[in-house]
């Protein structure tokens, strides 16, 4: 390997085996370089002036660094990319998505890019190596682009690990979404309907929640709500539960509950609590997504033959 080599490989290695072109030039290459290393395919160009060295198909965190890079520095992953870089509950890693924070930059093939005037440099962060919006700066974005539901699972992420607070986040949408700020009205709405308790653990509790509230079933609602005994020792943790009534309802995903000691667990914790005056009602995915009306029935079952303890 000769000298230009080894220090345009040190490059790339910190850049998911990307380079621009001006890295290669301050290196000491030139656009003959350049062309021979595409010619003989030991590098892909992905946008203009951005390539990726290797002959492997680039991934897509490859695709939105390369956009990053091809439209300067003031540019970053946002919106949907930036759910998916941070890996929030509901993003996929598909469309290559920037935001701008100037009026003019290149604008790269293949990407969706947006410009913004409400910028601060405290929503600018690098993660995975990429140059993106900050959590707080991402979920106020995505109301803009994505259903209520899945901004809902994504804060519901991002609270649940702690990658930010809803107060950190309420204090920077006050900042920022303001009129004409796109997506700050649907995530005030998700912020002001959360209902009481702790944040959610997975999608499919938001989900199940999102379904009773379709229906007009969600009032007076927790989310993980602690049960205790009579002597105030916590027994169980129930995904949602309507506390005068005594109704816990739990959503049983297949990552946590579809083995054989998942199943015999779940039955000795339903069984505690129905001998402390609860009633449990379980849900599984197939039943709330492919057969809603279903599951309702049974909610409205259980209701109608409880009354307030």
């Amino acid at each position: 390997m000769n000298p230009l080599d080894a220090v345009l490989h040190a490059i790339a290695a910190r850049q998911l085996g990307l380079l621009t072109r001006v890295d290669i030039l301050r290196a000491g290459g030139t656009d003959k370089y350049i062309a021979a290393c595409l010619e003989r395919r030991r590098w892909q160009q992905l946008q203009d002036g951005v390539y990726l060295t290797g002959s492997s198909p680039p991934t897509w965190l490859q695709r939105q660094l390369a956009a990053c890079l091809a439209a300067g520095p003031n540019a970053v992953g946002s919106h949907r990319a930036a759910v998916a870089v941070w890996w929030l509950d509901g993003g996929r890693e598909s469309v290559v998505e920037l935001t701008a924070a100037q009026p003019y930059c290149p604008r790269p093939h293949g990407v969706v890019l947006h410009r913004t005037i409400r910028w601060d440099p405290v929503d600018r962060t690098v993660h995975r190596l990429i140059p993106v919006t900050s959590v707080n700066r991402t979920l106020i974005d995505y109301g803009a682009v994505a259903p209520r539901l899945l901004v809902e699972r994504a804060v519901e992420d991002a609270f649940n690990r702690r990658l930010t607070t809803e107060g950190a986040l309420r204090r920077r949408l006050a900042q920022v979404g303001g009129r004409g700020c796109r997506g700050a009205g649907v995530l005030r709405r998700v912020l002001d309907e959360r209902p009481l308790g702790k944040p959610a653990r997975s999608g499919f509790e938001v989900i199940l929640r999102d379904l009773l509230r379709q229906f007009g079933l969600d009032d007076g609602l927790w989310r993980n709500y602690e049960i205790r005994d009579k002597t105030g020792r916590i027994v169980a943790e129930v995904d949602l539960a309507d506390p005068i009534r005594r109704i816990a309802l739990e959503a049983d995903g297949g990552r946590w509950h579809t083995t054989r000691r998942a199943r015999l667990r779940d039955l000795e914790r339903q069984e505690l609590l129905e001998s402390l005056g609860w009633t449990v009602i379980r849900f599984t995915w197939d039943e709330v997504v492919h057969h809603p009306e279903r599951a309702i029935a049974r909610v409205r079952t259980v209701l109608c033959a409880s009354s307030p303890v």
